[in-house]
């Protein structure tokens, strides 16, 4: 009851009492607050908190060890991998967990959304060609037949292809993604990058610009994208562009 209180409070963000809840629960019951069970509504509530540091440190009690296996701790590795990518800016050290992770457990439940993290992490670090590749490599169904992921990856591809300024290869992708989603329909950031590709298809030098400002952006380089965002006000045709670059 206690560790599913605590739970229950990590997902209404309630972090500083949950860390109570399960302080209590490490000296009524030690073996269970060490369980991968135990272990990752620690992790969660750190993190939740803002604690990063600990959180990793917490999660890699469970991801170093055969409690890998369970699935806590297969849901551990995910998290424990967006952390030090999102949070700590560790993409390097995220995808060689994930690796690790893939590596030691061949038939792991969720190697389709490790797959795409590895794909992300390589784009942090601007390496557009071997992110695309590994979207690319989920899309075929390497990792998995789940139709809803395979979606997911050629909608990161797509993306990439406007990133480098390939907007033919981006709205085919985005097309096909649209029909292999479960539901014949894109999500709505692909929705935008279509109509976003539609709306500059007459103006593909400005368009270009648009799509550097938005790396940037995705990168965290807010200054340079905002001198991209301006270029493309000043310079484009496109009312819909401009409005879109003076938006962002």
């Amino acid at each position: 009851g206690m560790l599913i209180f605590a739970e229950s409070l990590n997902t209404e963000a309630e972090s500083d009492l949950s860390l109570k809840v399960l302080g209590d629960l490490a000296v009524s019951h030690p073996e269970l607050s060490a369980s991968p069970r135990g272990l990752l509504a620690r992790a969660r509530a750190l993190e939740i908190a803002k604690n990063y540091l600990p959180a990793d440190s917490v999660y890699s009690l469970i991801t170093r060890s055969r409690n890998l296996r369970t699935s806590q701790g297969q849901e551990a590795l995910l998290l424990q991998a967006q952390l030090r990518l999102r949070y700590l800016n560790q993409p390097e050290a995220a995808r060689e967990l994930l690796k690790d992770g893939l590596e030691r457990l061949p038939r792991m439940r969720n190697r389709g959304a490790a797959a795409l993290l590895i794909g992300d992490t390589y784009f942090m670090q601007r390496n557009l060609p071997e992110a695309r590749q590994t979207y690319l490599e989920v899309a075929e169904g390497r990792f998995g037949p789940d139709k809803k992921l395979l979606s997911q990856a050629l909608v990161n591809a797509a993306k990439v292809d406007f990133y480098v300024g390939e907007f033919d290869e981006a709205a085919n992708r985005l097309k096909e993604a649209s029909q292999r989603s479960p539901d014949d329909r894109l999500t709505n950031d692909a929705l935008d990058m279509l109509n976003l590709l539609r709306a500059g298809k007459d103006d593909s030098t400005t368009l270009k610009t648009f799509a550097d400002a938005e790396l940037e952006q995705k990168l965290g380089n807010e200054a340079e994208a905002e001198t991209l965002y301006t270029r493309v006000v000043r310079e484009t045709k496109s009312e819909d562009l401009a409005e879109r670059a003076l938006l962002r």
